[in-house]
């Protein structure tokens, strides 16, 4: 996931100031190919880090035709605590 400079800025800026309630929503994925159309599934991998602000999310799509030929991506999101408490 990338993020601007200008927008990194204001959601490091709300994270600092406490709490902050995220909410993500992923793409409409279709895929298909000469067998038949695809089934989608998700999984998301939760991984805690050092500490509660740090951890690692990966999302994983897999899509599975009827001829059972897969396919997956992945999504690697990780949260990392670096500001220092006064």
């Amino acid at each position: 996931m990338l993020v601007s400079n200008t927008y990194g800025n204001a959601l490091k800026a709300q994270i600092l100031s406490g709490p902050v309630n995220v909410s993500l929503s992923a793409p409409t994925v279709f895929a298909s190919d000469d067998c038949s159309f695809s089934t989608i599934t998700h999984q998301q991998t939760f991984t805690p880090g050092n500490c509660p602000t740090n951890y690692t999310l990966v999302n994983t799509w897999t899509a599975t035709d009827q001829c059972g030929n897969t396919t997956t991506a992945s999504q690697t999101i990780t949260v990392a605590d670096t500001t220092g408490q006064l």
